[in-house]
């Protein structure tokens, strides 16, 4: 028992930062709102339920977003600017990217939707 309170002690007194788990993606991910009642949630905005204090969730994703909107919005902008040594990133695109319709979303899937996804890899 006394070696268990020694390592919670120590481990509560680290300088070592908490690594941060950023969400990258669309609707499926995104957070939702509570109020007024909605049952609608997005799997990102469930996920901090599934971890304590070992890691800080940042939910990015944002309902209809492409891996094309995503970048042109400046949002993965925002989150490479906080990226440290430790950090995570989630990156989940796709149902957007087929809309032919809306050209600020259409990526085709072996030619700019690659080079997106290959983008946030290697920035990462």
């Amino acid at each position: 028992m006394l070696c268990v309170l020694v390592f919670c002690a120590v481990a509560a007194i680290t300088t070592e930062p908490i690594p941060t788990l950023f969400l990258v993606g669309d609707s499926t991910m995104a957070n939702k709102p509570v109020i007024p009642p909605n049952a609608e949630r997005g799997w990102g905005q469930m996920l901090p339920a599934f971890f304590k204090d070992t890691i800080r969730i940042e939910n990015h994703a944002v309902n209809g977003r492409s891996s094309k909107s995503f970048l042109d919005e400046g949002r993965w902008a925002a989150i490479t600017n906080k990226l440290k040594t430790g950090d995570w990133v989630i990156v989940q695109f796709g149902h957007n990217d087929e809309k032919k319709a809306d050209p600020k979303r259409f990526t085709e899937p072996f030619g700019e939707f690659k080079t997106n996804l290959t983008r946030y890899i290697r920035e990462t």
